[in-house]
């Protein structure tokens, strides 16, 4: 049975960014599933230069009860890395009426489907939390990435959503806290202070990054430091769940 690793965090705090290059990496060794929990538009396929159609995304596999390997489509030039996301082509409104949606019971499903077809399932999960699949795959996780904006917006995020960590009894072992993007505005002692933690990892502004974003590649296809940063949190998953 496979690991489930959700990369959570506010918005604008990298999650897409690091699960994309998280799941690259862990695939060099490894059957990779990401699993992106966006329910308004189809994300995490454009890191990849990836095209999902609407016979294979996410709300399609919602809504049928047909093999879920099947929806999944691998990337380019990665035998073992695989993504599901809601389609290129996906209309926000398709999902608005509730019936139409993933309810608890189908979310449950389907990360336990997910579990046994990967060696390690990546979870893009959005901080919404009246999004099923973002909170079951915080449930069901076998590790938490937890990313902070290293800014005052990014720290207020944190300390009003480590109440969901709580209420939901999530044990702090279980939980990875990344510092991602520092610009140093406020300075990491700081927020460590605010935030009463210790961050695992800081991860660098790294205009690299920005700029393979906007062309649809992953940064860490090179090595540079952003690629070191995330294999530090790869390997630390990797040492965690062998331990487990």
């Amino acid at each position: 049975m496979g690991k489930i690793i959700t990369v959570c965090g506010g918005h604008g705090s990298g999650k897409s960014t690091v699960a994309a290059n998280l799941g690259y990496i862990l695939s060099q060794n490894n059957l990779v599933g990401i699993l992106s929990t966006n329910m308004v538009y189809g994300c995490i396929q454009h890191l990849f230069g990836t095209v999902i159609d609407d016979r294979h995304g996410l709300y399609e596999m919602s809504l049928s009860k047909y093999d879920t390997a099947k929806n999944f489509v691998p990337c380019l030039n990665n035998k073992n890395l695989f993504l599901m996301s809601l389609s290129n082509s996906h209309d926000c409104l398709m999902i608005a009426d509730e019936e139409n949606g993933i309810n608890g019971e189908r979310a449950k499903e389907i990360l336990t489907e997910l579990k046994d077809l990967f060696q390690y399932l990546i979870v893009d999960c959005e901080p919404e939390i009246n999004n099923p699949l973002s909170i079951y795959s915080i449930i069901y996780a076998d590790k938490i990435i937890n990313l902070i904006k290293p800014t005052i917006t990014g720290t207020a995020f944190f300390n009003s959503y480590r109440s969901l960590y709580s209420a939901l009894e999530i044990p702090d072992s279980k939980i990875i806290h990344v510092a991602n993007n520092d610009k140093n505005y406020v300075g990491i002692k700081n927020v460590e202070r605010t935030a009463g933690l210790k961050m695992f990892l800081t991860i660098p502004h790294y205009k690299n990054v920005e700029e393979a974003e906007n062309k649809g590649q992953l940064a860490c296809f090179t090595k540079n430091g952003y690629f070191y940063d995330i294999r530090k949190i790869a390997d630390c998953i990797k040492e965690s769940v062998a331990n487990e």
